[in-house]
């Protein structure tokens, strides 16, 4: 009986000590509008620096493209003028746009 008990313990604390965060604004149903483009809420991307030229790199998603909700972020890779290509990336972090 003690030793199911102890594994029972274990099995509990192994679980509080591994759980993580949520993943914020998860299906992408938050957006927030810059003025010339959206980003997702809580994520951060590259479209402040290539707005600027006319590029967004991180879209919001509509119809087809929508796996459930209303939105969906869609991520494409673009030329920009002068700076050549720039991914379509979306980090729950922040990006560092220099490097």
């Amino acid at each position: 009986m003690k030793r199911i008990l102890l594994a029972l313990s274990a099995m509990v604390l192994f679980t509080l000590v591994n759980a993580q965060n949520a993943i914020p604004n998860p299906g992408f149903e938050l957006w927030t509008n810059h003025g010339s483009y959206d980003d997702p809420n809580s994520w951060g991307t590259i479209n402040s620096l290539t707005a600027i030229l006319g590029v967004k790199t991180v879209t919001k998603a509509t119809g087809v493209d929508v796996h459930s909700g209303t939105y969906a972020i869609k991520l494409q890779s673009k030329t920009v003028p002068i700076q050549g290509v720039a991914p379509g990336i979306a980090a729950t972090g922040t990006i560092n746009q220099n490097t």
